[in-house]
């Protein structure tokens, strides 16, 4: 397991596509038999839920589908003071910002220029002059504010990343 971890260091790529004309290679094996499905049509996971049934190549696509298709959970929920959205997605949520509160309430750490973490509540602008909004593609991985994520998962990851 360690190798496989050294590989996100390294860059190494030894698990190759080998369909003619695709150039794609994976640090992990499962990646690049997942990604195999992509050219062969095969999506083995099917939707658990009565009465759907839709197929995916990978159990993450299929759970996120059943949460976001066949649950009434809205786990992601709008920051903005005074706002009650809620979402089942991210990228809806991201949407909404955007287009309710407008695009300088959606600042990323793209637009920031940061390169790293930052202590909490660093360069955040004055309440009211617009909140930051971010998400991570890895939950957990960052160390500053996570404002963009499931609700069951805000206040024990902040305390326990900010209690230092």
């Amino acid at each position: 397991m360690l190798v496989v971890h050294m590989r996100r260091h390294t860059g190494e790529k030894p698990h190759k596509c080998t369909f003619e004309g695709c150039n794609k290679a994976y640090s992990r094996l499962e990646n690049l038999k997942t990604h195999l499905r992509s050219h062969t049509g095969e999506k083995p996971y099917v939707c658990e839920h009565e009465a759907c049934n839709k197929a995916f190549s990978n159990a993450s696509d299929r759970a996120k589908h059943q949460n976001r298709t066949h649950s009434n959970e809205k786990p992601y929920v709008c920051k903005i003071l005074g706002c009650t959205k809620r979402y089942t997605d991210p990228s809806s949520l991201r949407k909404h910002v955007k287009t309710v509160h407008g695009p300088e309430a959606h600042i990323t750490k793209k637009h920031r220029g940061d390169t790293g973490p930052r202590p909490l509540g660093a360069g955040l602008p004055p309440s009211g002059q617009g909140q930051e909004l971010h998400m991570e593609k890895e939950e957990g991985k960052r160390e500053d504010c996570k404002l963009m994520v499931p609700d069951n998962t805000l206040v024990s990851e902040n305390t326990n990343t900010h209690s230092t």
